[in-house]
């Protein structure tokens, strides 16, 4: 007898190669954080808290780095064209992402194995990807790239690749000393990235203010900018 047919009335059948789904009301936002009510200090301490997890994570990744470094160097059109579209599309996976998990409780990859061939297919497919985009080193070394724009002064050339590859090695080494002595590693994230979120929040905001003053003041104001300033806007001041 397959899962689907076992299904009970209080359970619906969804995709293959994985049990029913247990049908019950959605928890109020209390019974998930497990508070008697959600003032500002529970919403900051329990929901935006762990939130800043994964915005710390997409700090690290292409929107930030890689994005600004390749419309700088390369224009807006074509390479801006093409990042433009794969943000909208993370905006629409991600809200989807999110809906599946609190509609279901599963994780994605768990969801994936209810997709035709099944759990043995997109179980080990889907953790390799995960594994091979956040622990490979590739965000690591796009880091180790603007640590050396912001140390030197300038975008890293390919004389200067074995520095990039020591200082990404040093922020890996970074990474493992903060979540080795971290007592709990989801306490000691959500500090960790309250700080490096608070800190680009800081920096966009006066990047954008310095960038409308050139633009206010014209072609004299290209001195006036600092120049490590200039290096975080892809190297071109307008």
């Amino acid at each position: 007898m397959s899962l689907e047919q076992t299904a009970s009335p209080k359970t619906v059948p969804l995709g293959v190669s994985r049990p029913p789904l247990e049908v019950d009301d959605l928890p109020t936002p209390e019974e998930v954080f497990q508070q008697p009510r959600l003032g500002v200090k529970e919403v900051v301490f329990y929901v935006i808290g762990p939130s800043l997890i994964a915005l710390g994570i997409s700090i690290g990744s292409g929107e930030w780095l890689l994005g600004p470094l390749n419309i700088g160097t390369y224009g807006f059109i074509g390479t801006g064209f093409v990042i433009l579209i794969s943000i909208l599309l993370q905006t629409f996976w991600n809200m989807e992402i999110g809906r599946y998990v609190i509609a279901t409780g599963e994780v994605p990859s768990l969801g994936f194995a209810r997709v035709p061939p099944g759990w043995w297919f997109w179980i080990p497919f889907s953790l390799f990807v995960v594994y091979f985009a956040f622990i490979w080193g590739g965000w690591a070394a796009s880091a180790g790239q603007s640590l050396f724009a912001l140390l030197a002064g300038r975008i890293p050339t390919a004389g200067d690749l074995p520095t990039v590859r020591l200082l990404a090695v040093g922020l890996m080494f970074t990474v493992f000393l903060i979540t080795l002595f971290g007592k709990k590693i989801g306490r000691t994230l959500e500090l960790v990235n309250w700080v490096v979120v608070g800190l680009t929040a800081a920096a966009v905001f006066i990047i954008i203010y310095f960038s409308h003053e050139a633009l206010r003041l014209g072609p004299q104001a290209r001195d006036q900018l600092p120049h490590r300033l200039a290096v975080v806007q892809g190297g071109q001041v307008p």
